[in-house]
């Protein structure tokens, strides 16, 4: 797909007070690793999870190199899009598109309705873990063009922000 400038659009909605968005160490280690539901406890679970996971992201970066980052400015701690959190399910992210030996076509084919049902928990547990936090998610991923009607069907209450791609350009 052409640049469009959604990634900067994505960040700037991002940081409206009554959003969020998850972040990319968010999206490395999503689930909290103490069994201590107190609020106290979680934030503190984050804070490590956070401080943990630096080096990990830091590394993959480097592999990536300068080029992704051009094309695709990833922060360790800024809005990122929902392509990890749903490449469980899907397969959406660079490296398992890379060796993928069917079209882009065949990419058409899938139901998303179980992956978007867990991404949605992915939300529910990120969101229960920091209540502090905004409760309205911002989302952002070309890869849901094809899926609208099952992306819809998840999330009934969302809205959607359609930049000037011209919609046939973008699906077949």
């Amino acid at each position: 797909l052409t640049r469009t400038g959604t990634t900067y659009l994505h960040e700037l909605l991002g940081l409206h007070p009554e959003t969020r968005s998850h972040y990319a160490w968010e999206q490395q280690h999503p689930v909290p690793t103490t069994d201590d539901e107190s609020a106290s406890a979680q934030q503190f679970d984050r804070e490590r999870r956070y401080k943990e996971g630096r080096p990990r992201f830091e590394k993959g970066q480097r592999i990536a190199g300068d080029y992704f980052q051009r094309i695709h400015k990833i922060c360790y701690d800024a809005s990122e899009e929902c392509t990890v959190p749903c490449s469980v399910e899907a397969p959406w992210n660079a490296s398992t598109l890379t060796f993928m030996v069917c079209s882009s076509e065949k990419l058409f084919d899938y139901s998303l309705g179980q992956t978007y049902q867990l991404y949605s928990r992915f939300l529910q547990i990120l969101t229960w873990q920091a209540p502090d936090l905004a409760s309205t998610w911002m989302l952002k991923c070309p890869f849901h063009l094809p899926y609208l009607i099952e992306l819809h069907a998840t999330f009934p209450d969302s809205p959607l922000i359609w930049t000037h791609r011209h919609p046939c350009e973008c699906i077949p």
